[in-house]
Parts: C-alpha cells; sequence; structure tokens
C-alpha cells in the first residue's frame, strides 16, 4: 500500500512539475504578446489556477519524502523514543489537519461548481482548479494516515521522516 502511495504521489508531482511548465509558457506567451502591444487579457488568471494546482501536486510527494519542515530545537537532545512518540502524535495531528483541508477543498469545490462561479475575466469556471487540486489533497491525506500508521506500529517507534527514506530506498 506504501509503496502504491508513493507511486501514485510520485506521479503526481510530475504532473505538477507539468503545470508549472504550462503556467510558465503561459507567462512567457503573455509577456511577449504585451511587448508587441497585443497583451492578454486575464493571463493571470490561468497561471494563478495552474500554479495552485501545481503546489497541491506536489503535497504529497514532499510528505512521502519526509522532506516537511521539522521543527526539532527544544527535542534534538530528548531521547530517541521520545522523539519517536512525539514524531508519532505530529503524524496523526498533521493527518487530521491535511484531511480537514481535503474536505474543506472539496466543499469549496462543490460550492463553487453549485454557484457557477467564474474567473473575473476569462470566465474559467473556478471548479477547473479545484478539482485536480481536491484529488491532489485526499492523496496527500492517505499518505499521511499511512506515515501515522506506520510511525505507530511496532513496538520501537520510528520517525516518519526514517519511515519515508526506509520506503524510498
Amino acid at each position: 500500500m506504501r509503496r502504491a502511495l508513493a507511486a501514485v504521489s510520485e506521479g503526481f508531482a510530475v504532473a505538477g512539475g507539468l503545470v508549472v511548465v504550462v503556467a510558465i509558457l503561459v507567462t512567457v506567451v503573455a509577456v511577449v504578446a504585451a511587448r508587441l502591444g497585443s497583451p492578454i487579457l486575464g493571463h493571470n488568471e490561468i497561471v494563478e489556477m495552474l500554479v495552485g494546482v501545481a503546489i497541491a501536486f506536489f503535497l504529497p510527494w514532499c510528505q512521502v519524502r519526509g522532506a516537511n519542515v521539522m521543527v526539532d530545537f527544544f527535542t534534538a537532545r530528548a531521547p530517541a523514543r521520545v522523539r519517536a512518540a512525539l514524531d508519532c502524535v505530529m503524524e496523526i495531528a498533521f493527518t487530521v489537519v491535511v484531511a480537514v483541508l481535503a474536505w474543506r477543498l472539496i466543499v469549496g469545490g462543490i460550492d463553487a461548481h453549485a454557484r457557477g462561479r467564474t474567473s473575473m475575466f476569462l470566465l474559467i469556471p473556478q471548479w477547473w482548479g479545484y478539482a485536480p487540486a481536491a484529488l491532489a489533497m485526499v492523496l496527500w491525506s492517505l499518505v499521511c494516515a499511512a506515515s501515522a500508521v506506520s510511525a505507530a506500529r511496532g513496538p520501537a517507534l520510528r520517525s516518519a521522516h526514517q519511515i519515508a527514506t526506509d520506503e524510498i530506498q
């Protein structure tokens, strides 16, 4: 299960990279068009949506890699079991927070679709950005839950970073 989540997360990250490339191309075309005297009205709406989706696509892979920011200033000198227990608690709390974010993003997307919300200039339906981002957030929630289960499993607790590093190798 963890390998499948890691593979899907990596695929999302690659797709996120492609989405960033498209956002860059849209920006370059808009700048060139403006320089030639034909500005593209609302290009920033496309870039904004693409970058938001790309960021959401990167988050599950970041979690798999254990690449989230950790502040261990106060716990760096604590015994390994204490640090591992705190990591486990953090993984559980992080899973709850990410699940709430995913839920609210889904609700927001449904609301945007139901109300027919669109961007200001190009009238792009807003739910077009919500849908792929919500899918990525659900994936992130699953990855977080798997990390929390792994952190809580076994007689000797291991940190989430150790688990992620072991899964990748």
